[in-house]
Protein backbone atom coordinates (compact mmCIF):
# COMPACT_ATOMS: atom_id res chain seq x y z
CA UNK A 1 0.00 0.00 0.00
CA UNK A 2 1.26 3.27 -0.72
CA UNK A 3 1.86 5.97 2.15
CA UNK A 4 -0.61 8.35 0.62
CA UNK A 5 -3.29 5.56 1.31
CA UNK A 6 -2.17 4.89 4.74
CA UNK A 7 -2.58 8.56 5.21
CA UNK A 8 -6.11 8.81 4.07
CA UNK A 9 -7.19 5.84 5.94
CA UNK A 10 -5.73 7.29 9.44
CA UNK A 11 -8.05 10.42 8.65
CA UNK A 12 -10.89 8.17 7.99
CA UNK A 13 -10.25 6.58 11.40
CA UNK A 14 -9.58 10.06 12.99
CA UNK A 15 -12.93 11.53 12.10
CA UNK A 16 -15.16 8.60 13.12
CA UNK A 17 -13.60 8.47 16.75
CA UNK A 18 -14.01 12.50 16.99
CA UNK A 19 -17.86 12.50 16.08
CA UNK A 20 -18.59 9.85 18.96
CA UNK A 21 -16.75 11.65 21.11
CA UNK A 22 -18.82 14.61 21.15
CA UNK A 23 -22.41 12.69 21.81
CA UNK A 24 -24.11 14.01 24.68
CA UNK A 25 -25.82 12.49 28.02
CA UNK A 26 -28.00 13.64 31.03
CA UNK A 27 -29.34 11.12 34.30
CA UNK A 28 -32.55 12.93 34.44
CA UNK A 29 -34.56 11.91 37.57
CA UNK A 30 -37.69 12.89 39.12
CA UNK A 31 -38.88 12.50 42.85
CA UNK A 32 -42.48 13.14 44.15
CA UNK A 33 -43.99 13.75 47.72
CA UNK A 34 -47.86 14.00 49.01
CA UNK A 35 -49.32 15.91 52.01
CA UNK A 36 -51.24 15.13 53.40
CA UNK A 37 -51.63 11.54 54.02
CA UNK A 38 -53.85 10.15 54.82
CA UNK A 39 -56.38 12.89 53.41
CA UNK A 40 -59.89 13.80 53.85
CA UNK A 41 -62.33 13.16 51.08
CA UNK A 42 -63.39 16.71 49.44
CA UNK A 43 -59.69 18.23 50.68
CA UNK A 44 -56.62 18.71 48.30
CA UNK A 45 -53.68 16.74 48.27
CA UNK A 46 -49.77 18.92 47.27
CA UNK A 47 -47.76 16.67 45.10
CA UNK A 48 -44.44 18.54 45.70
CA UNK A 49 -42.06 17.24 42.45
CA UNK A 50 -39.15 17.81 41.72
CA UNK A 51 -37.04 17.32 38.61
CA UNK A 52 -33.00 17.00 38.53
CA UNK A 53 -30.30 16.43 36.07
CA UNK A 54 -27.22 14.81 37.49
CA UNK A 55 -25.36 15.34 34.21
CA UNK A 56 -22.30 15.39 32.53
CA UNK A 57 -23.79 17.26 29.92
CA UNK A 58 -27.29 19.74 30.00
CA UNK A 59 -30.82 18.13 29.56
CA UNK A 60 -32.13 19.73 25.89
CA UNK A 61 -36.26 20.11 25.23
CA UNK A 62 -37.19 18.66 28.77
CA UNK A 63 -40.42 17.61 29.24
CA UNK A 64 -42.08 17.26 33.09
CA UNK A 65 -45.74 15.36 32.59
CA UNK A 66 -48.41 14.52 35.53
CA UNK A 67 -51.86 12.98 35.34
CA UNK A 68 -54.23 14.37 37.29
CA UNK A 69 -55.07 10.87 39.41
CA UNK A 70 -58.66 9.18 39.61
CA UNK A 71 -61.33 10.73 41.60
CA UNK A 72 -59.58 13.72 41.84
CA UNK A 73 -59.52 17.27 40.27
CA UNK A 74 -57.23 20.08 38.65
CA UNK A 75 -56.52 22.84 41.16
CA UNK A 76 -53.47 24.28 40.55
CA UNK A 77 -49.69 24.34 39.71
CA UNK A 78 -46.89 26.32 39.72
CA UNK A 79 -42.91 25.84 39.67
CA UNK A 80 -41.55 27.01 42.84
CA UNK A 81 -37.60 26.44 41.79
CA UNK A 82 -34.68 26.13 38.73
CA UNK A 83 -35.07 27.62 35.26
CA UNK A 84 -38.18 29.03 33.67
CA UNK A 85 -40.60 26.72 32.23
CA UNK A 86 -43.40 26.32 30.18
CA UNK A 87 -46.66 24.94 31.67
CA UNK A 88 -50.53 23.96 30.26
CA UNK A 89 -52.70 22.69 32.45
CA UNK A 90 -56.83 21.38 32.50
CA UNK A 91 -59.27 23.97 33.72
CA UNK A 92 -59.73 24.29 37.21
CA UNK A 93 -61.90 21.34 37.97
CA UNK A 94 -61.03 19.26 35.34
CA UNK A 95 -58.58 16.35 34.93
CA UNK A 96 -55.88 15.88 32.20
CA UNK A 97 -52.50 16.09 31.80
CA UNK A 98 -49.94 19.10 33.41
CA UNK A 99 -46.92 19.63 31.58
CA UNK A 100 -43.90 21.79 32.38
CA UNK A 101 -41.16 22.40 29.74
CA UNK A 102 -37.71 23.45 30.02
CA UNK A 103 -35.64 24.52 26.90
CA UNK A 104 -32.19 23.14 29.11
CA UNK A 105 -31.65 21.82 32.54
CA UNK A 106 -27.80 22.27 33.08
CA UNK A 107 -25.76 19.15 34.63
CA UNK A 108 -26.29 19.35 38.72
CA UNK A 109 -29.70 21.43 38.08
CA UNK A 110 -32.83 21.20 39.69
CA UNK A 111 -36.34 21.99 39.24
CA UNK A 112 -39.31 22.09 41.87
CA UNK A 113 -43.60 22.01 40.64
CA UNK A 114 -46.38 22.22 43.43
CA UNK A 115 -49.54 20.93 42.26
CA UNK A 116 -52.71 20.59 43.89
CA UNK A 117 -55.50 18.27 43.51
CA UNK A 118 -59.08 18.07 45.17
CA UNK A 119 -60.44 14.75 46.30
CA UNK A 120 -63.92 14.26 45.20
CA UNK A 121 -65.84 14.35 48.34
CA UNK A 122 -68.28 11.35 47.44
CA UNK A 123 -64.65 8.97 47.16
CA UNK A 124 -64.92 6.30 49.46
CA UNK A 125 -63.11 5.66 52.66
CA UNK A 126 -59.92 3.60 52.18
CA UNK A 127 -59.32 4.06 48.36
CA UNK A 128 -55.76 4.80 46.92
CA UNK A 129 -55.10 7.77 44.85
CA UNK A 130 -52.21 6.92 42.74
CA UNK A 131 -50.36 9.95 41.11
CA UNK A 132 -47.10 9.41 38.83
CA UNK A 133 -44.80 12.04 37.28
CA UNK A 134 -42.45 11.64 34.32
CA UNK A 135 -39.99 13.35 32.54
CA UNK A 136 -38.06 13.02 29.07
CA UNK A 137 -35.49 14.75 26.80
CA UNK A 138 -34.23 14.48 23.85
CA UNK A 139 -30.90 14.42 25.43
CA UNK A 140 -29.62 10.88 25.88
CA UNK A 141 -30.73 9.63 29.24
CA UNK A 142 -28.27 7.00 31.03
CA UNK A 143 -30.69 6.11 33.47
CA UNK A 144 -34.09 5.92 32.32
CA UNK A 145 -35.37 3.91 35.25
CA UNK A 146 -35.38 6.93 37.72
CA UNK A 147 -37.84 8.79 35.07
CA UNK A 148 -40.69 8.53 36.86
CA UNK A 149 -41.84 8.91 40.60
CA UNK A 150 -45.03 7.87 42.13
CA UNK A 151 -46.71 8.66 45.43
CA UNK A 152 -49.94 6.78 46.81
CA UNK A 153 -52.42 8.65 49.13
CA UNK A 154 -54.90 7.09 50.96
CA UNK A 155 -58.89 8.39 51.11
CA UNK A 156 -60.10 9.14 54.82
CA UNK A 157 -64.06 9.65 55.08
CA UNK A 158 -64.50 10.93 58.48
CA UNK A 159 -67.41 13.59 59.67
CA UNK A 160 -68.83 14.68 62.43
CA UNK A 161 -72.78 14.78 62.24
CA UNK A 162 -74.58 16.91 65.07
CA UNK A 163 -78.27 17.04 65.51
CA UNK A 164 -80.59 19.92 67.78
CA UNK A 165 -83.64 20.08 69.03
CA UNK A 166 -86.18 23.11 70.39
CA UNK A 167 -90.37 22.74 71.10
CA UNK A 168 -92.86 25.54 71.05
CA UNK A 169 -94.51 26.00 73.05
CA UNK A 170 -93.66 24.65 76.68
CA UNK A 171 -95.82 24.66 78.41
CA UNK A 172 -98.49 23.26 75.50
CA UNK A 173 -102.30 22.81 76.08
CA UNK A 174 -103.17 19.78 75.75
CA UNK A 175 -105.20 19.43 72.22
CA UNK A 176 -102.79 21.83 70.55
CA UNK A 177 -99.56 21.34 68.34
CA UNK A 178 -96.13 21.31 69.42
CA UNK A 179 -93.63 21.95 66.72
CA UNK A 180 -90.09 20.70 66.98
CA UNK A 181 -87.63 22.44 65.23
CA UNK A 182 -84.74 19.95 63.93
CA UNK A 183 -81.26 21.16 62.52
CA UNK A 184 -78.91 18.70 61.38
CA UNK A 185 -75.27 19.74 61.13
CA UNK A 186 -72.12 18.56 59.55
CA UNK A 187 -68.80 20.11 61.15
CA UNK A 188 -66.38 17.68 58.71
CA UNK A 189 -64.18 17.60 57.85
CA UNK A 190 -65.32 15.36 54.89
CA UNK A 191 -69.03 15.47 53.55
CA UNK A 192 -71.42 13.38 55.21
CA UNK A 193 -72.57 10.40 52.55
CA UNK A 194 -76.35 8.71 53.04
CA UNK A 195 -77.36 10.93 56.38
CA UNK A 196 -80.31 9.53 57.57
CA UNK A 197 -82.17 12.16 60.41
CA UNK A 198 -84.59 9.86 62.34
CA UNK A 199 -87.68 11.01 64.89
CA UNK A 200 -90.45 9.23 66.48
CA UNK A 201 -93.74 11.06 67.40
CA UNK A 202 -93.83 11.03 71.16
CA UNK A 203 -96.33 9.06 73.48
CA UNK A 204 -99.43 11.17 73.69
CA UNK A 205 -99.21 12.82 70.58
CA UNK A 206 -100.04 12.16 67.00
CA UNK A 207 -98.11 13.39 63.36
CA UNK A 208 -99.66 16.36 62.21
CA UNK A 209 -96.63 17.82 59.53
CA UNK A 210 -93.09 17.70 58.76
CA UNK A 211 -91.18 20.06 56.04
CA UNK A 212 -87.69 20.65 55.16
CA UNK A 213 -87.01 24.47 55.78
CA UNK A 214 -83.51 25.11 54.74
CA UNK A 215 -80.42 22.87 53.41
CA UNK A 216 -79.17 20.56 50.68
CA UNK A 217 -83.06 18.09 49.25
CA UNK A 218 -84.25 15.18 51.16
CA UNK A 219 -86.65 12.69 50.73
CA UNK A 220 -88.79 12.67 53.75
CA UNK A 221 -91.61 9.38 55.28
CA UNK A 222 -93.73 10.02 57.68
CA UNK A 223 -96.82 8.51 59.07
CA UNK A 224 -100.32 9.51 57.97
CA UNK A 225 -101.76 12.23 59.52
CA UNK A 226 -103.01 11.70 62.57
CA UNK A 227 -101.39 8.36 63.31
CA UNK A 228 -98.10 7.49 64.79
CA UNK A 229 -94.93 6.24 63.76
CA UNK A 230 -90.98 7.40 62.67
CA UNK A 231 -90.80 10.38 60.77
CA UNK A 232 -87.56 9.80 58.31
CA UNK A 233 -85.43 12.32 56.06
CA UNK A 234 -82.50 10.92 53.94
CA UNK A 235 -79.77 13.52 52.54
CA UNK A 236 -77.51 12.01 50.15
CA UNK A 237 -74.71 13.98 50.85
CA UNK A 238 -74.17 16.37 53.52
CA UNK A 239 -71.16 18.80 52.89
Amino acid sequence: MRPGHLSALFAMVFLTLSSAAFAQSADLSVTKADSPDPVNAGSNITYTITLSNAGPDPASVVSLTDTTPANTTFVSVMQTSGPGSSITSPAVGGTGTITANIATLAAGATATFSLVVNVNAATPNGTIITNTANVTSTTADTNPANNNATATTTVNNAADLSVTKTDTPDPVNAGANITYTLTLTNNGPSPAQSVSLTDSTPANTTFVSVMQTSGPGSSITSPAVGGTGTITANIVTLA
